[in-house]
């Protein structure tokens, strides 16, 4: 009986066990690559999910929500967008309606303004040209002519008195 060692024999036996060692390393890199993809892709999903979600807030729609499923960290990430979106939503609720009361503040304002002017000082303006008129027909009595300068000097010190107050109330000191 005589043993002889093949070279042949033991490289083909290393060629295949090397070829299966290298096909086994392929599938577990082709299955690592393919559990990382999947991996990327679900959390690209949700970062398209949130990137969509901020174009429509940033195109003035508040009532955007993200739905709170998924990872934990997916869920954390949609908990403090929602709170963000209701945040601005109340913010630009409230903006809305300090607005509207400042515009009826102002239309108030306006309002008793123009009362003012026309009721108070009008009356003095009215009354300072009907003196004036006066003083033109008796522009040959003096003493008529010094009771109306007085009486115009008076209206011009109420009229003077009426903008003061009117100023005061436009900007009181308070």
């Amino acid at each position: 009986v005589v043993i002889a060692v093949d070279a042949r024999d033991e490289i083909d036996e290393v060629r295949d066990s090397l070829q299966q060692l290298l096909v086994l390393c392929g599938l577990a890199l082709l299955l690592s690559l393919l559990t990382i993809r999947w991996a990327v892709r679900r959390g690209m999903g949700l970062l398209d999910d949130l990137l969509q979600a901020l174009r429509q807030v940033s195109g003035g729609q508040l009532t955007t929500r993200l739905r709170e499923a998924g990872l934990p960290e997916a869920r954390q990430l949609a908990e403090h967008f929602n709170r963000m979106t209701a945040s601005l939503e109340q913010a630009r609720a409230d903006n809305t309606q300090l607005t509207q009361a400042l515009l009826a503040v102002q239309e108030q304002e306006r309002t008793q303004l123009a009362q003012t002017l026309h009721d108070d000082l009008g009356q003095y303006l009215a009354g300072i040209r009907a003196q004036l008129c006066l003083l033109r027909m008796v522009a040959d009595q003096p003493t008529m002519v010094a009771q109306t300068t007085r009486a115009l000097e008076l209206d011009c010190e109420r009229l003077q008195q009426g903008f003061r107050a009117l100023v005061h109330d436009l900007y009181p000191l308070a």
